[in-house]
């Protein structure tokens, strides 16, 4: 007896779906973040906007330093603390003492708490994202 198959049925065997569940379960678990410590998130993260070269270096310690060189030449160098939060969207590092720099003018040092991404080992620190502006880990 002949089997017809129409398009869009399924011929995918039993036991290819089981391996095709297992290896999507797989990729899930690694694409999720991990439990995030101080020596995980520590780093030079570089931020991904047209103002200047911004970087901040977290150390494990629980402090950071925060180096912004505008496209004219200023600089301006900071150093605060910083610790992980976490809430039911996800992680987050707080910076106390942060200036931000993304948007090219000076701000109030205040306390600055960055959603975390974490995908396959890298790690960014959302700033805004409707323009897709980041911190990317090194």
């Amino acid at each position: 007896m002949r089997h017809h198959v129409e398009m869009g049925d399924p011929v995918i065997g039993r036991s290819n779906r089981h391996g095709i569940v297992a290896f999507l379960a797989l990729l899930n678990l690694l694409a999720c973040g991990e439990k995030l410590d101080s020596r995980s998130v520590a780093g030079e993260y570089v931020a991904n906007h047209n103002f200047g070269r911004d970087v901040i270096v977290v150390r494990d310690d629980g402090t950071y330093v925060h180096t912004f060189v505008a496209s004219n030449g200023s600089r301006q160098k900071e150093s605060g603390r910083w610790e992980l939060d976490r809430d039911p969207q996800g992680d987050m590092i707080s910076f106390s003492g942060f200036t931000p720099s993304w948007d090219g003018r000076t701000r109030i040092p205040g306390i600055w708490p960055a959603r975390m991404e974490t995908s396959f080992g890298r790690i960014r620190l959302r700033v805004n994202d409707d323009l897709d502006l980041y911190y990317q880990r090194r």
